[in-house]
């Protein structure tokens, strides 16, 4: 009888408790607690700008860096090429799967911008890439440049003298680089006749 009275003064408690548990977590319809009409705010980051290193399959590719909150082309430039630069001031903040392409120790000598072509004088530290790298490399720099507001053409200089044709395989460069340059450029010779170009990204 002790036993039976126990056991149902639980099950009383218990459901009484369970009913409050029910009852705190079930939600009221207060009308200032539902705005149909709440403003959605995006937050995004106006200081990462584009650049293009290479990825993890070493094709030249898009990504976001941190770079300077500022409108002038130059100090833009400026930032974005030291972001290229290996061992350079932003190799800490490149995203994972991206490798920056500039030889280490390249510095930028002298950069002038006028009637949208931007001139960036490098010393020859730059002549230190790899034969593997060095049009991805002409690439990567154009590519970053051209994409920066004003910017429609980019001449390269080493040590003062434009940067014509590539250290290690002697391919002739345009004077003045832009789109038309193309990025990871792929040729199919299967045919003598035809040599389709291909830009991968």
């Amino acid at each position: 009888m002790l036993k039976r009275m126990s056991l149902r003064k639980i099950s009383v408690a218990s459901l009484t408790l369970l009913i409050l548990l029910l009852l705190y977590f079930i939600p009221t319809n207060k009308e200032e607690d539902i705005n149909p009409m709440q403003e959605l705010k995006y937050e995004y980051d106006n200081n990462k700008t584009v650049i293009y290193l290479l990825d993890s399959s070493d094709y030249v590719a898009r990504t976001l860096i941190k770079s300077c909150a500022c409108d002038d082309v130059i100090k833009k430039a400026t930032d974005l090429i030291n972001g290229m630069i290996i061992d350079g001031t932003k190799s800490s903040i490149i995203p994972n799967g991206f490798r920056l392409i500039i030889p280490s120790g390249t510095e930028i000598r002298n950069i002038n911008y006028e009637n949208n072509i931007l001139t960036v004088d490098f010393s020859k530290e730059i002549l230190e890439i790899s034969e593997k790298y060095e049009e991805k490399m002409i690439e990567a720099i154009t590519y970053t440049l051209i994409n920066i507001d004003g910017v429609d053409k980019v001449v390269l200089k080493v040590e003062g003298k434009v940067f014509d044709k590539l250290p290690h395989s002697g391919k002739k460069l345009p004077t003045y680089l832009d789109q038309s340059y193309g990025i990871n450029k792929v040729y199919d010779l299967s045919s003598t006749r035809e040599i389709d170009s291909y830009t991968i990204y």
